[in-house]
């Protein structure tokens, strides 16, 4: 399981500036409408370079995550979890996380944000 190249392109090329709260993301669209990947489901890919730790963050959808590349860990809700190639994560609704890159970490993941912004119930809280 790897990026495709240009993919990796696009997430370095967003070296130039990074969220202090998820590291680079790019969203997954639809390429009809923009919205989206499906109706229901938000999907991204996040890149946090090496030595780089997130801020603390809450979000109220559900997110699924699985490493694509690197090494490095997560704290859920004050819990460290030690993430690796191929591992899966599993994020709740409303914990705060911050994840912690010991190498360039790629995560990629998907939630329930899309139906929850389209019945207006998404929110987020960064520290």
């Amino acid at each position: 399981m790897a990026l495709a190249n240009d993919q990796r392109s696009q997430l370095e090329a967003l070296y130039a500036e990074i969220d202090p709260y998820v590291g680079h993301a790019l969203e997954f669209t639809n390429p009809a409408d923009g919205g989206s990947i499906m109706p229901t489901i938000s999907a991204h890919v996040r890149l946090i370079p090496a030595g780089f730790e997130t801020k603390p963050r809450k979000a109220s959808d559900g997110t699924i995550f699985v490493v694509v590349e690197g090494q490095g860990s997560a704290m859920i809700a004050g819990e460290e979890i030690r993430l690796g190639l191929r591992d899966t994560l599993c994020v709740p609704s409303w914990k705060e996380t911050r994840f912690i890159a010991e190498t360039d970490l790629v995560l990629f993941a998907y939630s329930d944000k899309a139906s929850q912004e389209k019945l207006n119930l998404y929110r987020e809280w960064n520290a």
